[in-house]
Order: C-alpha cells, then structure tokens, then sequence
C-alpha cells in the first residue's frame, strides 16, 4: 500500500511548483524521499520505482 503513497506523492507534486523545483535539485532517491516523509509522504526505494 506505500506504493500507492507514493503515487499519491507524485500527484501532489504536480500541484506544488515550488516543490517541483525543489525535488529537480536533488539526485539522490533517499533526499526524494526525505522530502516525501517531510511532508507526510513515507515510501521505500522500492517503492518509489514501482510507483
């Protein structure tokens, strides 16, 4: 079911322009998906890949 958090992740940040630019700036996927836990948004690697 975290995947699915995941995905919902990814549609919240087509609605957040700023925090689109943020996530542009990094390129590691655990800094992604620190930014994703900040904002109450918990996945794993795994998970982000399969999203």
């Amino acid at each position: 079911m975290t995947s699915h958090r995941a995905a919902e992740f990814f549609k919240a940040v087509q609605q957040d322009q700023a925090l689109q630019a943020r996530l542009q700036a990094v390129s590691d996927p655990k800094a992604f998906i620190q930014i994703a836990a900040d904002r109450g948004y918990t996945f794993s690697e795994e998970e982000l890949e399969q999203a």
